[in-house]
């Protein structure tokens, strides 16, 4: 438990551990499996400011990656996730300005994180679901370009309610 404290907030509960605003100095972190016997099963909490992460490993006993676990890491570059059943919440990866890939999206665990692209908006494929509110709100990267046109893969198996509300210059949607 003090090595985990030493990087993390951690709060322990009866089904395990949550780890939170991560403070370490790793370059390549990797979330710990297990505190004190106990499984880590969600990361939460954003991540303390100008931290030079650029891998992610989060292990298969964790269950939820929450929207600001991870938030604003701009020099994370890859992430390493060992289960298909994480759950990784939209905007976990908000701000992670070098996970974008060439259409200017950010995609990790099939979920939609931002996309930065003005006007004509084209939607990676690998991704499977579009977040609720994604252009709105909390996670306004699509709320300020004024989309005209948007491109969604195939492959994408949810769009999720009001995901595009607000872009009131969208005239197609191309599925």
């Amino acid at each position: 438990l003090q090595e985990a404290e030493k990087n993390w907030a951690v709060k322990t509960g009866k089904e395990g551990v949550i780890l939170s605003k991560y403070s370490g100095s790793a370059r390549e972190l990797t979330v710990p499996a297990y505190v004190d016997g106990s499984p880590v099963i969600a990361v939460k909490g954003t991540p303390a400011k100008d931290l030079y992460v650029a891998v992610v490993n989060i292990p298969d006993t964790v269950k939820t990656v929450d929207n600001k676990a991870f938030r604003g890491l701009k020099c994370l570059t890859a992430v390493n996730i060992e289960s298909a059943e994480t759950e990784i919440c939209s905007g976990a990866f908000f701000g992670c300005s070098r996970l974008e890939d060439e259409n200017g999206c950010i995609i990790v665990g099939g979920v939609l994180h931002q996309c930065r692209r003005k006007g004509n908006v084209v939607i990676s494929s690998g991704i499977t679901r579009i977040p609720h509110r994604i252009a709105r709100e909390e996670f306004p990267t699509l709320q300020k370009y004024h989309m005209k046109s948007l491109v969604i893969p195939e492959g994408v198996e949810v769009i999720e309610s009001e995901a595009f509300s607000g872009q009131n210059s969208l005239e197609v949607v191309i599925l």
